[in-house]
């Protein structure tokens, strides 16, 4: 039987600017990343309406028997066994492929939370099965995220507990009340910087000087997190961010003893998203099935984000030397050029550059996310029973 080609994955939802509600969503396969504008609202409470939908493209797929259809699935997690099997839809083969999109329930539920395997049966077109757990000679093809606790891992996570921690909740954030994974806190923060760099330059324009600083503080909020951001402001200068969004920084100190990903630090400032979201992914492509290709998008996923942090470094620095310039200086055209630097390397760590070859922009917080989710993807092949 012919390799399957698979390419079976969750949904981008990343914050975009807009507003606090605003999110955009794209979608992303194995081998290329087409993108579509879609809207939905932030349940800033949970993971609701984030990784809702999965892509399935397929290719040497047979064409099921006269009579027969192919039916596609989402499981839960294998020691959940009281959990009902998820039918997505009829699939159809044309060519030796498929391709479906789920767009998800009305609860815009994120998938991934819940949802580690897949399946496609081969059942009756006129009186399908209702509960393809019951009898598995239907079961044609199949993939799961890998389960399996990593013998390197302290905390004893396995790949999808890791993927859960980037894409759906993490232990470091979930005691502190945000939800929705570490990439998505990662990227909606880095489009609140953006914005705020854009408004500090827009301010220069009008002369406020006053909106000038109070912008440029509330960026060093967000790089530094609020426990530690009195240390690069003048004396006495308020938390002017969200207390709630800001808790975690963009930035953060390496710790000089880190601790396993997945320790949640407690009443301790954790380190920056960007330092807890390298040692997450380290630990879900420590995993002994891992495959080649998500270990080769790992290294790339993690050049992205030194590339994220060098920008944001930059955009530290220029807030750093604004932060300390009284009203007629912040004023100056002098002025006028730190903040044009601010807000195009934030631009460029929101984004990315644009990249000649492709004419796609990547290596931004957006691209990291979405590459993030291709981790979270199922390899998809031809159904084995156990007892072959």
């Amino acid at each position: 039987m012919p390799a399957v080609t698979s390419g079976v994955s969750l949904s981008l939802r990343a914050l975009c600017e807009g507003g606090r509600d605003a999110i955009i969503c794209a979608w992303c396969t194995i081998g290329s990343c087409p993108r579509a504008a879609l809207w939905g609202q932030l349940n800033e409470n949970s993971a609701q309406g984030i990784n809702d939908e999965l892509q399935i493209d397929l290719s040497n797929i047979a064409d099921p028997n006269p009579g027969d259809s192919y039916y596609a699935w989402i499981l839960s997690d294998k020691n959940q066994s009281e959990s009902a099997p998820i039918l997505i839809g009829r699939l159809t083969v044309s060519h030796s492929t498929v391709h479906f999109v789920y767009t998800g329930n009305r609860q815009h539920t994120n998938l991934l939370a819940f949802v580690s395997r897949f399946l496609i049966t081969e059942d009756s077109t006129s009186n399908p099965s209702s509960n393809p757990l019951i009898d598995t000679s239907s079961w044609r093809y199949y993939g799961e995220i890998p389960q399996a606790p990593s013998p390197l891992d302290k905390l004893h996570f396995s790949m999808l507990d890791h993927l859960r921690h980037l894409l759906v909740e993490s232990p470091e954030l979930q005691i502190r009340g945000l939800h929705g994974g570490l990439a998505f806190w990662f990227v909606r923060n880095t489009a609140t910087i953006l914005g705020l760099a854009n408004g500090a330059r827009d301010d220069w324009h009008r002369n406020n000087a006053h909106s000038i600083h109070d912008q440029v503080v509330r960026i060093l909020d967000f790089l530094d997190g609020s426990s530690l951001v009195h240390t690069d402001v003048p004396l006495d200068t308020p938390l002017l961010a969200d207390p709630q969004d800001s808790q975690v920084a963009l930035l953060g100190r390496t710790p000089d003893n880190p601790d396993p990903p997945g320790y949640n630090y407690g009443d301790d400032a954790p380190p920056g998203y960007v330092y807890l979201i390298g040692i997450h992914m380290v630990g879900a492509i420590q995993s002994p099935q891992t495959t080649q290709d998500q270990r080769k998008l790992a290294i790339q996923i993690n050049a992205g984000l030194d590339n994220v942090k060098r920008l944001l470094e930059s955009v530290y620095r220029d807030a750093k030397h604004l932060v300390n310039l009284i009203n007629t200086q912040l004023l100056q055209s002098s002025s006028l050029s730190i903040l044009d630097d601010l807000a195009t390397q934030a631009q460029y760590a929101y984004t990315g550059q644009l990249n000649p070859s492709t004419g796609q922009s990547d290596g931004g917080a957006i691209w990291i996310y979405g590459n993030l989710q291709r981790l979270a993807s199922f390899d998809v092949k031809p159904y084995i029973s156990p007892s072959s």
